[in-house]
């Protein structure tokens, strides 16, 4: 089933918009998003050896290009990125100029999210809570000391879900 891009969304500098998908929702339309990603999004894809890995990949960059189309006439299977040397995907100069659009992209188990904002940069992150995964060792490595306290007060049932916030 191709994206319904009929709704166009407006976007001042002053928003910013989050598209986001649960992947257990989408595995059904993977071939179809898999026909919108570049040649090097696809073989990308082809490269991940878990099939849930590549089920993400592709869902999240169907989410991105799709995304990008609801602001912008240009189709999802025309976007070009370019990627730094981590892998951060960017618009390549020419849509960036055209569309002056800023996004970020992030995934964990069971969630993708696409957030888009025009102007400036922007960001988003997602985690799993996974219970029993995250520790205070880890929070008074990076946290600030507020945070470190709040987690420490923190009744040992919330204590997952409290970190990840």
């Amino acid at each position: 089933m191709p994206p319904d891009l009929s709704q166009r969304r407006n976007l001042s500098e002053r928003d910013v918009h989050l598209d986001y998908r649960l992947t257990e929702t989408v595995e059904a339309d993977e071939e179809a998003q898999l026909r919108i990603l570049s040649a090097d999004e696809q073989a990308r894809a082809g490269r991940f050896v878990l099939p849930q890995h590549r089920t993400t990949f592709i869902a999240a960059h169907w989410l991105l290009r799709t995304t990008l189309s609801r602001y912008a006439d240009i189709a999802p299977c025309e976007w070009v990125f370019e990627r730094d040397r981590y892998g951060k995907p960017s618009l390549c100069n020419e849509h960036r100029r055209s569309v002056a659009l800023d996004f970020n992209l992030a995934h964990t188990e069971g969630l993708i999210a696409c957030v888009v904002r025009r102007g400036g940069a922007v960001g988003v992150d997602v985690e799993s809570v996974r219970p029993g995964s995250h520790s205070l060792e880890i929070a008074r490595r990076y946290f600030s000391p507020p945070e470190i306290d709040e987690l420490d007060a923190c009744p040992a049932p919330q204590f997952d879900a409290r970190f990840v916030e």
